[in-house]
This record gives C-alpha cells, structure tokens and sequence, in this order.
C-alpha cells in the first residue's frame, strides 16, 4: 500500500510537471510568434531606411520607416516582457540576456528627420540591423530551447507511463 501510494503521488508530481512544461512551452512558442512578428517589422523599416538614405527628404518615407521601428518596438518590449515571465524556467539559459536591443530614442529619430542626411539615415538604417541581428540569434536559442523542452515533455511522458505501469505490477502481483 504504500509503495503504491508512493508510485500516485509521483505520477501527480509528474503530471503537475508535463502541466507546467505546457505552460512554458506555450509562452515560449509566443516569444516565437513575436520574435517573427518584429522581424517582418524591422526587415520593412531596414526597406524604407534604405530608401531614406537614397532620396532626399522624403517624408513618406521617413514616416513609414518610423512606423515600422515603432511596430518592432511594441514587439521587442513584448518579447522582454515575455522572457521575464519566464525567468524561473530560463535560469540556466542566457535567453533573457540576449533580448537586449538597439533602441532608437526620440533624440535620433529628432536628429535623423531634422537633419535628414545620409549619416543620421545610416546610423538609425545600422541600429535596425543591430535588432535584427539579435533577433536572429534569439531566436535561435529559442528553437534549442523549445527542442529541449519538447524532450523533457517526451521524458515526463514516459516516466509517467511507467509509473501506471509499476502501479498495474503491484496490483496484479498482491
């Protein structure tokens, strides 16, 4: 009786363990949607900061490339957020130290759109690619990441399976 008991509370412990792995693994799978979500943004304001740097004054132009870097923003402060969330089940990953991003303050969006020359154009054109970069390289560590958790979800699976299954020996064997 009490090894079986013993066998029940590890199979709750265990599937308490796969239900939080779940959460986790959703969490993570919505950093991933975001980190897709700021690249489209950032590959269309790197589009329109290249066009920047080739017209001259082109207000269309500096006002959808803004859009899009504010665009990115939202998402990249959501991902922070999101990595944060996630600080318990990141602790021995460098995920979260790697969500640190260029961010382009008012002080060089005033700069880039007063001056409008091809410096300050290439300056905010270089911090979009800064973002980009780290984007990618997180996003990486994140597809590891989700791979690792997929193998800790199959392992807790089994281990649970075999728990039922000494449960069923013990019964069958009084």
């Amino acid at each position: 009786a009490l090894r079986f008991r013993q066998l029940e509370k590890d199979r709750k412990d265990a599937i308490k363990s796969s239900r939080e792995l779940d959460r986790t693994i959703t969490v993570v799978r919505g950093v991933k949607r975001t980190i897709s979500s700021a690249m489209k943004s950032l590959d269309s304001a790197h589009s329109w900061a290249t066009y920047d740097v080739w017209t001259k004054n082109s207000i269309f132009g500096h006002i959808a490339k803004y859009d899009h870097i504010d665009s990115a923003q939202t998402d990249l402060d959501k991902i922070k957020s999101l990595l944060k969330g996630l600080k318990s089940q990141l602790a021995n990953n460098n995920l979260s130290k790697m969500a640190s991003f260029t961010e382009i303050d008012s002080t060089t969006r005033a700069v880039d759109f007063w001056l409008d020359n091809i410096f300050t154009d290439l300056n905010v054109r270089s911090k979009i690619r800064e973002n980009q970069d780290t984007l990618k390289i997180l996003e990486h560590s994140i597809d590891g990441f989700i791979s690792r958790l997929g193998e800790e979800k199959n392992q807790i699976k089994r281990d649970i399976r075999k728990l039922e299954y000494e449960k069923e020996e013990l019964v069958i064997n009084v």
